[in-house]
């Protein structure tokens, strides 16, 4: 039989304990300092608006059923105006729609036709909500 003898030592003394891995450095993040990012200006004056992406006016549509058709969706979307991107995104398990899409028009003008036009739509025995999906936050005071 072998015996061991542990030592323990109080936690009041004076040496300091050790750190692993990352993030212990002392002082201030200074990663970011004076780096300039671009920023994209709201073309509307409303505080709490929608705002533009990079490419262009983004709306969200809502309640979308599970078995619609990309194609469907974009000829519906097409009634207001030019339609660049449309994304239908799908469940991994499933395979089917999420339940909602993201359409992407050129025109301010058009994508406020497509959410005027597309709210409370009845598309697939499913009505269908649209909204902005980028709004500006509210002014902080």
């Amino acid at each position: 039989f072998f015996f061991f003898v542990f030592r323990v030592m109080s936690s009041s003394s004076s040496a300091e304990k050790k750190l692993k891995g990352r993030g212990h450095e002392a002082g201030p993040d200074n990663r970011y300092e004076g780096e300039v990012f671009e920023r994209i200006d709201s073309e509307s004056s409303e505080s709490g608006g929608p705002q533009r992406s990079i490419e262009g006016w983004v709306i969200i549509i809502t309640g979308v059923h599970e078995e619609a058709v990309e194609e469907d969706l974009r000829d519906l979307c097409a009634e207001y105006g030019t339609v660049k991107n449309l994304q239908l995104p799908l469940d991994r398990q499933t395979g089917f729609i999420k339940g909602y899409a993201f359409v992407e028009y050129a025109q301010q003008s058009q994508a406020e036709e497509a959410i005027q036009g597309l709210d409370q739509k009845q598309f697939r025995e499913r009505n269908i909500t649209a909204d902005w999906a980028f709004v500006a936050p509210p002014p902080v005071k």
